[in-house]
């Protein structure tokens, strides 16, 4: 059961620094008016004006949002990094368990 803990452990590490390093990507990027990153599971950012209307007034509202592809790239990525430890764990053990035999 040790090879559960250190796939979880994988998973979570894999995950963080995936989306420390998309965070700091994002944070560090230059984005003019209309511009997108990203689509659909992947979108990441947008900068954009928006028609918004309040109190009866209308007025155009500059928009920044960070989209679901902030937590989808990352949890695809860890999934796939744990996916190739435990082949690889599988992998080995099979071979030294043929070794021993």
């Amino acid at each position: 059961m040790k090879w559960v803990w250190n796939a979880l452990g994988i998973c979570f590490v894999s995950f963080t620094l995936i989306m420390g390093a998309i965070l700091i990507y994002l944070s560090q990027i230059e984005m003019k008016l209309g511009d997108r990153i990203g689509k659909d599971w992947y979108y990441l950012k947008g900068y954009y004006e928006k028609q918004a209307s309040m109190d009866g007034s209308s007025y155009k509202a500059i928009v920044t949002e960070q989209g679901i592809g902030v937590v989808t790239i990352p949890l695809a990525g860890s999934i796939g990094i744990t996916l190739l430890y435990l082949f690889i764990y599988w992998l080995v053990r099979g071979i030294n368990n043929r070794d021993r035999a």
